[in-house]
């Protein structure tokens, strides 16, 4: 099993700063299919880079979109609207 790297990546949308997780195996050279993964209203957290870091076990190469910008995901069920 390759060992998984994945690193937070900062990209803009007009003035909006997002900040998305990418994560490849460490061992993988070469094209690879990719994966683009949208977060759920809890935004880019630790459940969604565990499943990207799941696919990347599989030979993908994985970016955790984050679409809602930096800090604008609620963090508590009650203010997701669940």
């Amino acid at each position: 099993m390759p060992k998984i790297v994945g690193k937070p990546i900062e990209y803009f949308y007009d003035t909006s700063r997002l900040v998305g997780y990418f994560c490849e195996g460490e061992t993988t050279f070469g094209k690879r299919p990719g994966i683009v993964l949208v977060h759920d209203a809890f935004g880019v957290g630790d459940y969604m880079k565990w499943r990207a870091d799941a696919l990347a076990e599989l030979g993908y190469a994985v970016l955790v979109a984050d679409i809602g910008g930096e800090g604008a995901q609620p963090r508590k069920r009650a203010r997701s609207g669940r």
